[in-house]
């Protein structure tokens, strides 16, 4: 069964609520709230067709940044750099043990996700046919 980006934002907002007072859960609710924005950004990118930027030593998520930040509209490129930050903070969180992360941060966190899920859906695409 296939799932929708916007589940993983789901999942987030059911952390917060649900299993509130707890460290573990805001950084799991953060990590949530960015895989429904990275999958969010992957499939508009495709949608318009963002060049793929191949960059040495660069895995999938710093692609993604890229394909945004290189393009021609400063609209994407604010886009970009604001993913960028959304995925150093939540690769901060997954993987720095001692760095803490209140309730506070994840719901400021979770809300520039849904920002950025906004401006993306905001975006008009134009198909073109062959």
């Amino acid at each position: 069964m296939a799932i929708c980006s916007s589940e993983f934002l789901d999942v987030a907002d059911y952390l917060m609520v649900e299993k509130p007072n707890e460290e573990i859960y805001y950084r799991s609710a953060l990590s949530r709230a960015y895989y429904s924005l990275y999958h969010e950004a992957l499939q508009r990118a495709d949608e318009m067709n963002l060049p793929v930027v191949a960059a040495a030593g660069s895995g999938d998520h710093k692609r993604l940044v890229s394909r945004y930040k290189s393009a021609g509209k400063k609209r994407l490129r604010t886009i970009g750099q604001m993913l960028d930050n959304v995925r150093a903070v939540r690769a901060n969180v997954d993987y720095s043990m001692s760095y803490m992360y209140t309730q506070n941060d994840a719901v400021k966190d979770i809300q520039t996700c849904r920002s950025i899920i906004s401006a993306l859906s905001a975006i008009k695409v134009v198909q073109t046919s062959c």
